[in-house]
């Protein structure tokens, strides 16, 4: 006689939740993260690769109520590399946490080796995912001031490297680095373990080397740590029985203020639709804009006309919503110098819907304060349809925004981008605007600025 035993089926591993790497997404949305921390889930990451992938990631970037755990995201990567050591998972992150000195599988100078392959690999998405992992590292690391500071190529300390302003630390206790080596690429560094070093204020950020005339954009998973607060501005326009929609960047400069650029108030390709309705659209919510304010010298025909000074140096626009977002840190505004270098985020429609890019160029007074102080500076990386109203923002202290990016030049043979700064005048009336200001809400205007639009529903409550 047979016996027949039964046992309990095996249970199957859950199917991955984070995008692959290929993917152009990166992360997971914050309200499916409490799902994959459910204990008993992860106790069998280290017999289920997809769910040790997930762990690692999560624990990797840090998403809504789980923040960043690098040591916890360097023992997800290790059950991964038994139970799956092709994973592309492991080729994203496992250098990193090598880096960190979490993991001894590779050697440290390979490891970077490997990021270095991944940015110069051609691919604009590997080299921003590669790019993507190492500004995590400076978010959540210390950084430095590395100024007169002696640094090494080798752990030896042998072979001196040439001199970095700015770095952050990788393993203190190995005096391992990461520096900036010039024009925001990224380099392993050494120096001697022990040394304070005086902390360095405000975040830091890579950006692959500028080829002339090449697309630069990096696509910008997470905005860094003390930036802006950055949504899609939705401006809707009707004519008879047609309504039009186009599609600009915001970004608050106050609880309820959002800075963008004038013409996003007008029809595209000066048409002659009226603007019905505004929205701001930020973590997936809309939010009612109830005014409008924009510049008084702009006019849409000046663009049509070639008088670019005109068009882009007035191209300023403010608006105020219905309700004050949740934000608390916003950023000054300031005048900037003849030279400039700075970053804008925006949404380019040339990319896939809602993703949000980052660029990093060198600006060039191009006209100085002429009628109505306007000011605009050349810039010299690539921006499209879509990214009009990103704030200009200074490279050396991010929380400070110089205007607004506005419009695509071509001159004969020159094709650039403009952006509208702001005048220490404007900049004033502004802060009138934003504050509340009595004398400005009655009136509608203020010496640059005039109310252009109110919701429907605002007027019918006066």
């Amino acid at each position: 006689m047979v016996a027949l035993v039964c046992s309990q089926p095996l249970r199957a591993c859950p199917e991955s939740i984070f995008p692959p790497v290929s993917d152009n997404e990166l992360l997971i949305a914050p309200e499916r993260v409490e799902s994959l921390l459910d204990k008993s889930k992860m106790a069998r990451a280290s017999e289920c690769d997809e769910l040790a992938a997930d762990l690692a990631q999560l624990f990797f970037w840090g998403v809504g109520i789980q923040p960043v755990d690098f040591t916890a995201a360097a023992r997800q990567l290790a059950f991964l590399q038994a139970l799956s050591p092709g994973d592309a998972t492991l080729r994203l992150l496992e250098p990193a946490v090598v880096l960190l000195g979490k993991s001894a599988r590779l050697d440290v100078d390979e490891a970077m080796r490997r990021y270095q392959r991944e940015i110069n690999s051609g691919d604009a998405l590997r080299r921003d995912k590669a790019l993507a992992v190492l500004n995590q590292l400076a978010r959540e690391q210390p950084k430095v001031n590395l100024q007169g500071q002696p640094l090494y190529l080798d752990a030896g300390r042998h072979l001196p490297a040439p001199a970095a302003q700015r770095g952050v630390i990788l393993d203190a206790d190995q005096g391992r680095l990461l520096v900036d080596s010039g024009g925001g690429m990224p380099a392993l560094r050494w120096i001697s373990p022990g040394l304070e070093l005086p902390a360095l204020a405000g975040p830091m950020a890579f950006f692959a080397h500028r080829a002339p005339g090449a697309d630069q954009r990096r696509q910008q998973w997470q905005m860094p740590s003390q930036s802006l607060t950055t949504g899609l501005l939705r401006s809707g326009f009707g004519q008879r029985d047609q309504f039009l929609e186009i599609q600009c960047t915001a970004t608050v400069i106050g609880p309820q203020w959002l800075l963008t650029a004038a013409h996003c108030l007008s029809a595209p390709d000066g048409g002659d639709e009226v603007l019905q309705q505004l929205a701001f659209a930020w973590r997936g919510e809309r939010w009612v804009v109830s005014q409008a304010w924009r510049h008084q010298e702009h006019r849409s025909g000046d663009q049509q006309r070639g008088n670019v000074g005109q068009y882009s140096g007035s191209d300023v626009a403010l608006l105020a919503l219905a309700a004050p977002l949740p934000v608390t840190d916003f950023p000054r505004l300031a005048s900037p110098d003849s030279e400039v270098e700075i970053y804008s985020f925006g949404y380019p429609q040339d990319k896939a819907p809602g993703t949000l890019w980052a660029s990093e160029c060198r600006g060039q007074l191009r006209r100085p304060d002429g009628p109505g102080e306007l000011r605009v500076y050349r810039l010299d990386c690539s921006n499209t349809v879509g990214q009009s109203g990103s704030a200009v923002i200074d490279k050396a202290r991010p929380d400070t925004v110089y205007g607004v990016l506005s419009a695509r030049v071509r001159e004969q043979q020159d094709d650039f981008n403009v952006f509208a700064a702001f005048s220490p005048a404007l900049v004033k009336d502004i802060q009138r605007l934003i504050s509340g200001d009595t004398d400005i809400q009655a009136s509608g205007r203020s010496r640059f600025l005039q109310r252009y639009y109110a919701a429907p529903e605002v007027i019918s409550r006066k």
